[in-house]
């Protein structure tokens, strides 16, 4: 019989896939979640469904009764409240102290391991060159501190042993955010040329990051340490922008607001911003996130064996066909 692996955040996009990886792969699975009517019908026979909320002081042992591996990749990751006190006080609830309660109840049933699954904002903001996990770590956001605070929590623990994987900007089939906004508003036509700055960022699909967490959690090697999960390619916004048009059969248009004009604009908006309280399309954030830099190596979990598969390009049809109509497809 297979061993038993608990996964966290199961119902999110990473955990769907991550959970279909491994009943495809013949695994036992039990998922961990705070709404069970979330969990996915494909499911249903398949899994074993504990209810459970990390941000609640009620004991999560039963969670981990006869557990091998926890993946645990559950957390606050809400990004329109950032700054707020709300927001801060989420993250500590549900990463930091949800992280702690999980780690007691593994311990309390000697599990072997957890695998964490972190973000590179707890290294920092935009950066310039390539990081990786020499990386003196410097997160300047809410989720960024407090993902580095469950990393030191998951490492630290000695039982269960630990595995850390920081994932970029994660794309792929019924991803949401600015990405999926950005192929909906340029099937739309309301999305302007973008500039050509010759920004560096980092991104990997989900497929890919799945494949990443599965495979630390069967590597010895692995335990212990923080590794980097991208797709080994280093993208400019420019290059998302022309790869979408030509996905949508949309044309790329050769004249562009300059970035200098941007820039103007996002000072602009930071004024407004701060005048009416109310956050404005263009900002100096806004813009750092569009066109800084973000790379980060992925060398160490390649020298462990990881392959991505996958890069934004050869996703983009997957993407585009997991959209409704309405979506710009």
């Amino acid at each position: 019989m297979s061993s038993l692996t608990l996964v966290t955040g199961a119902t999110g996009f990473v955990g769907g896939c991550v959970v279909d990886a491994l009943l495809a792969r013949g695994q036992r699975v039990r998922v961990l979640a705070r709404d069970p009517a979330r969990v996915p019908m494909r499911w249903a026979g398949r899994v074993d469904v504990v209810s459970q909320d990390l941000a609640r002081a009620s004991s999560l042992a039963g969670a981990c009764l006869d557990v091998e591996t926890v993946l645990h990749l559950a957390g606050y990751a809400h990004a329109e409240d950032e700054g707020s006190e709300r927001s801060s006080d989420l993250h500590q609830a549900i990463t930091v102290e949800g992280t702690r309660r999980l780690i007691a109840a593994a311990a309390e049933h000697r599990v072997t391991q957890m695998v964490f699954l972190s973000s590179v904002k707890a290294m920092g903001e935009c950066t310039a060159g390539v990081s990786d996990e020499r990386t003196q770590p410097a997160p300047s956001t809410a989720y960024g501190q407090a993902k580095l605070q469950a990393e030191l929590l998951v490492l630290g623990a000695g039982r269960p042993a630990g595995v850390v994987v920081r994932s970029p900007l994660v794309y792929g089939p019924h991803a949401k955010g600015n990405l999926q906004r950005m192929i909906e508003a340029i099937g739309a036509r309301r999305f302007p040329p973008v500039p050509h700055v010759p920004n560096r960022r980092s991104m990997i699909d989900v497929r890919d990051l799945a494949g990443a967490l599965l495979l630390v959690s069967r590597v010895p090697a692995a335990k212990g340490r923080v590794l980097i999960a991208t797709d080994g390619e280093s993208y400019s916004t420019r290059r998302l922008y022309e790869a979408i048009c030509v996905a949508l059969k949309r044309p790329a248009g050769r004249l562009s607001v300059p970035i200098s004009l941007l820039r103007a604009g996002g000072k602009i908006g930071d004024a407004v911003t701060r005048l009416t309280g109310k956050r404005q399309p263009l900002s100096t954030e806004r813009l750092a996130k569009l066109f800084g830099d973000a790379d980060y190596s992925n060398h160490a979990l390649v020298a462990l064996g990881f392959r991505p598969a996958f890069r934004f390009e050869t996703a983009l049809p997957d993407m585009i066909a997991a959209a409704s109509p309405s979506e710009g497809a």
